[in-house]
């Protein structure tokens, strides 16, 4: 078979073919704030990675000029690393197995050995070894991988590093499906993906530049201005390595930075990519939370709409609290947590605010400064008797058992000799189904009877 001729004007728009990586990208900036290095790089990656694996069908009697594109991504805790992965290959509709790396063991050991992330994709395919193939592994926190120099043997650091060459490398690897079957899966045809927030990496870029060397490696050619280091240059990050930001260190990256964190030198050889995530900035954090179609203040709005109530953050609240998660280095996820702390006395009072009559719920900036209660916006005339959530909570009762949903009418109906008996009734039932020993019965025959309905103890 011949190779392919030049692709047709315009195709790239065809909704019959894979989308190219600027196409990748517009679907992640709906979803993911920022980090556009991190999509360019993840993007060319899953594009080369399929249109290698058509190659590979199409041309088999020849050498694919593709490669391997596993990716390894540096990134502070909440930069968006994992969202971005999951995000994409949802949209691909490709299967995606997810796993920490800090719970994986050498092959061999006890522990969670590194051949259970294959088993995990062949499992979401439900045995589909040809579809498992076409999938994604992502394993998060490699950091925790570096080599433990102190220890007799490295199990679960430098072990698994060399466990998971044969998967990087592409051979064909057994693996166990369930107690009675095997399956074989050719790895040549994953997707690896690697990611970590690698704290104290950036030192270690800075302390080499310190010693005058020159960055060639992942993040290009920067010559160190001479004297850097030195009184003159001292707070001038263009001369000064100490004064260098993580991302702009971490800009500066070469393979023996890696080594030097922990990596033996055949892991990192693997990674055809290493990409960097930036954290954000307490504007972006904004931006994530109301900006992008799954940010968290869109599905707040959406559930407080539910109970016909509008939600508002007023902007100096939500700047109030962004700029408190980026000072504690916590991430988006961290930001998240503070957004649902400024909700939560609200929040399990939907249903009662709809029926008071509240149409409107706003948070301003001294309910998140200093816990002052949120204003409440009152609708003039009666409150809506049915809404979205009224339908929905009509049908959420039919999946339970309650004879009464009603709290305070099954109060009610009760008197006090009433609930003297019932008590009595448990107590009577709890004994009889409970078991006894021996030693039990002797002493629950030498105590005296339970008294009769209505004239026990209250």
């Amino acid at each position: 078979m011949t190779a392919p001729g030049p692709r047709l004007p315009g195709s790239v728009t065809r909704a019959d073919l894979l989308p190219s990586p600027r196409q990748m990208i517009r679907y992640l900036d709906r979803y993911v704030e920022g980090q556009a290095r991190a999509k360019r790089d993840l993007t060319n990656a899953v594009y080369n990675h399929y249109l290698g694996l058509a190659w590979r069908d199409s041309y088999a009697d020849q050498a694919t000029p593709f490669g391997r594109q596993h990716i390894l991504f540096l990134g502070p805790t909440g930069s968006g690393k994992s969202h971005l992965v999951m995000t994409l290959a949802r949209w691909l509709g490709v299967p995606l197995a997810f796993t920490s790396a800090k719970s994986l063991v050498e092959v061999g050991y006890v522990g969670q050995q590194v051949d259970t992330v294959l088993r995990t994709l062949l499992r979401k395919t439900g045995g589909n070894v040809q579809a498992a193939q076409r999938g994604i592994v992502f394993i998060d926190e490699v950091d925790k991988l570096r080599t433990n120099h102190g220890a007799e043997r490295d199990v679960s650091g430098e072990g698994v590093q060399n466990s998971l060459l044969t998967f990087l490398d592409g051979r064909p690897t057994t693996v166990k499906f369930d107690d009675t079957t095997h399956r074989e899966i050719d790895t040549s045809q994953i997707l690896f993906i690697f990611a970590g927030a690698f704290v104290g990496l950036a030192d270690i870029v800075r302390r080499r530049l310190g010693r005058g060397a020159r960055t060639i490696g992942f993040g290009g050619t920067t010559p160190v201005v001479p004297g850097a280091g030195t009184a003159a240059h001292a707070g001038d990050p263009a001369a000064d390595p100490a004064a260098l930001d993580d991302d702009a260190a971490l800009a500066r990256l070469e393979p023996a930075d890696l080594e030097r964190f922990g990596f033996i030198p055949e892991f990192i050889g693997r990674f055809a990519v290493v990409s960097r995530l930036r954290a954000l900035s307490a504007e972006e954090y904004v931006r994530v939370l109301s900006g992008t179609e799954e940010g968290l203040l869109r599905k707040k709005a959406r559930q407080f709409a539910l109970n016909g109530i509008r939600l508002e953050f007023a902007p100096e609240a939500l700047l109030t609290l962004a700029r408190r998660a980026e000072g504690a280095g916590t991430g988006v996820r961290g930001m998240e947590s503070l957004v649902q702390r400024a909700l939560e006395d609200v929040e399990w009072r939907l249903p009662d605010l709809a029926a008071e009559g509240v149409a409107g719920v706003q948070i301003t900036e001294a309910v998140v400064a200093s816990g002052a209660p949120p204003e409440f916006l009152v609708a003039e005339g009666d409150a809506a008797e049915e809404t979205p959530a009224t339908q929905l909570r009509r049908r959420a009762l039919g999946y339970l058992n309650i004879e009464n949903p009603d709290p305070d009418a099954a109060i009610e109906v009760l008197s006090p000799e009433q609930r003297r008996h019932l008590r009595f009734q448990r107590e009577v039932e709890r004994r009889t189904q409970a078991p006894r020993t021996r030693r039990k019965r002797a002493a629950d025959s030498r105590r005296p009877e339970l008294p009769f309905p209505g004239v026990g103890p209250e």
